[in-house]
């Protein structure tokens, strides 16, 4: 844009300045505008140049790095394929003891039912003494309240009863003070 703007004030001073007489510098100035063109295509290209080089330069760093992903998926493909071979065997065994351990978990199953009714039994009283426990909460709350009440109304009579015995041992200091004199 900035050439552009510089060319376009260049064809102006040289159209300004038109000599017909003088036709070999109009013809050197047509000459360098026509080569200031180029140059800004040339600049275009080298710049198209430079982005094509980056563009390939990504692409084979891209695929270097397909490569490389590549090679971690089979070695884990390899590693997964042989933990499934341990799971598997690990599964056969799990068949085996879930059928040995059938009659223990029918036996267990009976506990637990005889267990669940005490649970609820005591589920049950947990409710009964949270709620006995939010009531003494609530209680515990209000004592704290009207202690902290009594509190400051036993604090403002001790003042209160304070000032009284300062006023009256003032007099009481006076009465001596006038008998002493």
């Amino acid at each position: 844009v900035k050439l552009k703007t510089e060319n376009s004030v260049l064809r102006m001073k040289l159209e300004a300045a038109f000599n017909p007489d003088d036709n070999m510098e109009y013809k050197l100035n047509q000459a360098q505008m026509k080569l200031e063109a180029a140059e800004g295509k040339i600049v275009a290209m080298t710049d198209r140049v430079y982005q094509i080089d980056k563009a390939e330069a990504l692409v084979k760093y891209w695929e270097k790095q397909n490569y490389e992903r590549e090679a971690e998926i089979k070695s884990s493909i390899s590693r997964y394929d042989k933990i499934i071979a341990e799971k598997d065997d690990v599964i056969a065994e799990k068949d085996q003891v879930i059928v040995e351990t059938k009659e223990k978990l029918d036996f267990a199953n009976e506990k637990i039912g005889v267990l669940e009714e005490k649970l609820t039994k005591a589920e049950d009283k947990i409710v009964i003494l949270t709620k006995k426990n939010e009531q003494l909460s609530q209680q515990m709350r209000d004592l704290k309240k009207a202690c902290e009440a009594q509190l400051v109304a036993m604090r403002k009579k001790c003042e209160r009863d304070l000032k009284i015995a300062d006023l009256k041992a003032k007099k009481n200091l006076k009465k001596v003070a006038q008998f002493a004199e």
